[in-house]
C-alpha cells in the first residue's frame, strides 16, 4: 500500500501533469483551428482555381482573385508607415474618377488637349510596317490563320515606333485611306503619343514618383491610344538604344489572344461620358497586364476627334517593383508559393517552369508541376488564350497557378487540397491521464 504522504504527492503531480496535457491540448486544437481555417481558405481558393475564365482586365476569377486580395494585403508587410500608406492609396484606390494623387503629374500629361490636324501636304505621314520590316522571323499576311481575326502590324513615325493591331476588317497596307476611321485615328493618335512622350519625360524630371512599395519607384512602359473600333497604337517606353527591341518584343505581346477581334476590352477603359466638357480620368488600381509587363496600374484620359466624332482614349501604363520572392515567402500556408525567372511561356509552359524550378522550391510545389509538365504532350497548353496566368489541376495535390507578375518574373502558387484532421494523440493522452486520476 502507497504511504498517505506519496499518495498525496502523486495527485499533486497527475494533477499537475494533467494541467500541462490539458494546456498542450488547448494549444494543439487551437492550431489545428487556425490550420484548417487556411485549409478551408485553400479548398475556396482551389475550386476557384480549377474553373478557367476570360483573362481580361476586368476579370478576376479563381486565382487572379485571390493575387489582388493578397496584393491589397501587402500594405500590411511594408515597414515604413508612409510607404505603407501611399502603397494602400496605389493598391485600393476607391475614386475611378482621380488618380492617386502621386500620378497627378502624368494625368496632367495625358490631358494634353489634342493639337489641330496638321497640314496634309506638309506633315509627314506615319508609315505602316509589316512585322518583319523589324527583323521578324516571318510575315503575317492578313488572313493568316495565326491570326484570324486580328491584324498586327508596326508603325514608324520621325524614327520612332509604334505597335498597332485592329480587326482585320479595318486593316490596310498603309495609311493613305485616311477615309478609313482607323487609319485616320492612327494618323492623329501616332503624332499626339510621340509628342506627349515627351512631355511625360520632362513632367516627371521634375515631379519624380515616390518609391512604392520597394526602393524604386513606379516606370511608365507605355502610352496607348485605343479608339472605340478597337483599333489601339502603343508606343513603349525605354531608353534610345533599345527602342527598338522593345517595340519588338511589345508586338510579339500583342499578337497573343488572336481569336479575339481586340486585344483590350473596351468595358475596361471606355468609362467616359464624352458629352461632358469637363476633365474626367481614370484610374483602375493593380492588375496583371496582357502585354507582358507584369503588375500594372493604368491612368486614362478620354479623346475626341471633332472631325468625325470618333472617341477614342489616351493611356498610361505602370509597374511596380515588388521583391517578389520576399512576397512569396510570407503567403500563408497551407498555400506554398514562390518565384522564378522565366521570360515568357512557350507550347509547353509546365515544362519551362519546371526547368526554372531548380531544385529549391518546396516539394509538394516541385511534385505538381513535375506532374503538370509529364502530361502536356498530350494536354497541349493547359489554359490557351491566358498569356500571363496558367492554371493547373493535379489530382490529390490541388491547383497550380503560375502568375507573370513581372516582364521576366513568375510567381507560382499551390492551392493544396486538403483535408481537416483532429489531435488525437493530445485528446488521446489527456483522457487517458484523466482515467488514472
Amino acid at each position: 500500500m502507497i504511504p498517505r504522504r506519496w499518495s498525496s504527492r502523486l495527485l499533486v503531480l497527475g494533477t499537475l501533469l494533467f494541467a500541462l496535457l490539458v494546456a498542450f491540448t488547448t494549444r494543439s486544437i487551437y492550431r489545428e483551428w487556425r490550420e484548417q481555417i487556411g485549409q478551408s481558405r485553400a479548398d475556396a481558393i482551389f475550386q476557384l482555381v480549377q474553373g478557367k475564365g476570360p483573362m481580361r482586365p476586368t476579370d478576376t476569377p479563381g486565382a487572379t482573385a485571390w493575387l489582388n486580395l493578397e496584393l491589397k494585403r501587402y500594405r500590411q508587410r511594408i515597414a515604413d508607415p508612409a510607404r505603407a500608406r501611399l502603397y494602400g492609396e496605389v493598391a485600393d484606390w476607391r475614386d475611378s474618377g482621380a488618380v492617386p494623387p502621386p500620378f497627378e503629374p502624368i494625368r496632367q500629361v495625358l490631358a494634353t488637349p489634342l493639337p489641330p490636324l496638321p497640314d496634309p501636304t506638309g506633315a509627314a505621314l506615319p508609315r505602316l510596317l509589316p512585322p518583319e520590316a523589324l527583323g521578324e522571323a516571318a510575315p503575317i499576311p492578313a488572313g493568316d490563320p495565326a491570326l484570324p481575326l486580328r491584324a498586327q502590324r508596326y508603325l514608324e513615325l520621325d524614327g520612332r515606333w509604334f505597335v498597332v493591331t485592329r480587326r482585320q476588317a479595318l486593316d490596310t497596307p498603309d495609311l493613305d485611306g485616311l477615309g478609313n476611321t482607323s487609319n485616320r485615328f492612327l494618323a492623329r493618335a501616332a503624332p499626339h503619343l510621340r509628342d506627349l512622350g515627351g512631355r511625360l519625360e520632362r513632367a516627371l524630371s521634375e515631379h519624380p514618383l515616390p518609391a512604392v512599395p520597394g526602393d524604386r519607384p513606379p516606370r511608365v512602359v507605355r502610352l496607348y491610344a485605343l479608339s472605340e473600333d478597337g483599333t489601339l497604337i502603343t508606343l513603349p517606353l525605354s531608353d534610345p538604344a533599345s527602342r527598338r527591341r522593345a517595340t519588338v518584343e511589345e508586338g510579339r505581346e500583342l499578337r497573343k489572344l488572336p481569336e479575339l477581334p481586340t486585344f483590350v476590352s473596351n468595358e475596361f477603359y471606355f468609362r467616359f461620358d464624352f458629352s461632358d466638357p469637363a476633365v474626367q480620368s481614370y484610374y483602375s488600381g493593380l492588375y496583371l497586364d496582357l502585354g507582358g509587363q507584369g503588375l500594372v496600374a493604368t491612368l486614362t484620359v478620354p479623346e475626341r476627334d471633332a472631325a468625325t466624332g470618333v472617341r477614342w482614349l489616351v493611356g498610361a501604363d505602370l509597374t511596380f517593383d515588388l521583391d517578389w520572392p520576399a512576397f512569396a515567402r510570407r503567403i500563408e500556408p497551407p498555400m506554398v508559393s514562390t518565384a522564378v525567372r522565366l521570360p515568357g511561356l512557350g507550347r509547353q509552359p509546365w515544362a519551362e517552369v519546371q526547368a526554372a524550378l531548380g531544385s529549391s522550391p518546396p516539394a509538394a510545389l516541385r511534385k505538381a508541376v513535375a506532374a503538370l509538365a509529364g502530361r502536356e504532350p498530350s494536354e497541349g497548353t493547359p489554359a490557351p488564350g491566358q498569356p500571363n496566368v496558367v492554371h493547373g489541376v493535379v489530382e490529390g495535390q490541388g491547383a497550380v497557378a503560375a502568375f507573370q507578375v513581372a516582364s521576366n518574373t513568375w510567381l507560382l502558387v499551390l492551392f493544396p487540397k486538403t483535408e481537416p484532421h483532429l489531435p488525437l494523440l493530445p485528446v488521446t493522452l489527456s483522457a487517458a491521464m484523466l482515467a488514472l486520476l
